[in-house]
């Protein structure tokens, strides 16, 4: 799975059940990204290096757990634990790494709308200016109202 597939996993689109209108407040959300990625490093560079030293080697292993026929197997347990915390480290850094990139993307998104929203007011209130000082007898404006393209341009 890419990133890209992970960021379109947790961008699913969830339908309010209240039907009220939500309140988003961009900076809040831009202020996670950079605590994400924050957390993302310091679970690559603190808790999956501090993991991977807990690692034995054999030798390690039998001034550990002694010399007991069972040294080996308890050796062997150690460094599968070691590994599975490392894996799960990992995963937590990518999850970290997919919610960064759906951060930044709801973010965008968010202020690419109040912008075309912004333009959509402009427009309208140009066009109710012009219209009002349009000329004579009609009363009606020739003045049309754009509305932006798919790519939000006019």
């Amino acid at each position: 799975m890419s990133g890209n597939d992970d960021v379109k996993r947790v961008l699913t689109p969830i339908t309010p059940d209240t039907g009220v209108p939500t309140q988003v407040d961009i900076k809040s959300l831009e202020g996670a990204i950079p605590w994400l990625e924050g957390l993302k490093q310091y679970v690559q560079d603190h808790l999956i290096m501090q993991t991977g030293a807990m690692s034995l080697t054999q030798n390690q292993g039998d001034l550990y757990f002694g010399g007991v026929d069972s040294s080996k197997l308890v050796w062997g347990k150690h460094n599968r634990y070691v590994d599975t915390v490392i894996e799960s480290y990992r995963d937590i850094a990518h999850a970290l790494d997919a919610a960064v990139k759906a951060t930044e993307s709801i973010v965008k998104n968010y202020k690419d709308a109040e912008h075309n929203n912004t333009l959509n007011v402009q427009a309208v209130e140009k066009a109710f200016t012009e219209g009002s000082q349009g000329s004579g007898s009609s009363g009606t404006s020739t003045t049309a109202v754009t509305s932006p393209s798919q790519d939000g341009s006019f």
